[in-house]
């Protein structure tokens, strides 16, 4: 999958608040968030690189290439998807704080 530059960015939800809230919060099960998300390992590895040194960046760059990858799905649906996949990891506590 190709890198989307940050000027296309989609708008609607989860917000770039509440992914931001997610990212900033996000620890080492980020990459297994990822993969329940169906984010491409290539598309992981990629930011990485591009966001050496800031797990956040990586965090929240990945959730953005999500969130453009579903955009054809409805606000509700990439809601409920985001939450299944925080609860699969284990971070019931980021759906509580996120979505509530």
């Amino acid at each position: 999958m190709t890198m989307l530059p940050i000027t296309q960015i989609i708008s609607g939800l989860p917000s770039e608040d509440q992914l931001t809230d997610i990212a900033s919060n996000t620890g080492f099960e980020w990459k297994p968030l990822a993969c329940k998300l169906g984010v491409a390992n290539s598309t992981v590895e990629q930011c990485q690189m591009d966001n050496p040194g800031s797990s956040l960046n990586q965090i929240f760059h990945m959730l953005i290439n999500w969130r453009y990858m579903v955009q054809d799905k409805s606000e509700g649906e990439r809601c409920d998807m985001l939450k299944t996949a925080l609860l699969d990891v284990d971070r019931k506590d980021l759906v509580d704080q996120v979505f509530s």
